[in-house]
């Protein structure tokens, strides 16, 4: 999965990206043409990549759209599919890769 594709799919996921520390946007689409989020707030530049993958809220919308599923041992769920994948983001990076690399296995 391309940056791009991970980023549709958590707004189509219902992912709302926040701005500020208490408003998060209830109306967001993304604009290739200009790469800028289109909100109920105006048009904004995207953010930082960081700032979307630290956002548990990001993975959880791609996870529902992606339908990853949980991970559980005789029906005891342990972790749910999208805490799986955003855990392992950080293992990633500590051998080397990057975000971008690590959402292209996504």
């Amino acid at each position: 999965m391309t940056i791009k594709e991970f980023l549709e799919k958590a707004i189509e996921g219902g992912w709302k990206y926040k701005i500020g520390i208490t408003k998060r946007c209830t109306s967001i689409s993304y604009s290739p043409s200009t790469n800028t989020f289109k909100t109920n707030y105006g048009t904004i530049p995207i953010p930082p990549l960081a700032l979307i993958v630290l956002d548990p809220k990001s993975w959880e919308a791609v996870g529902k759209v992606e339908r990853w599923e949980e991970n559980s041992i005789n029906n005891i769920v342990y972790t749910k599919g999208y805490q799986y994948k955003m855990n392992n983001l950080m293992p990633h990076l500590q051998e080397g890769g990057t975000i971008e690399s690590y959402i292209e296995t996504l």
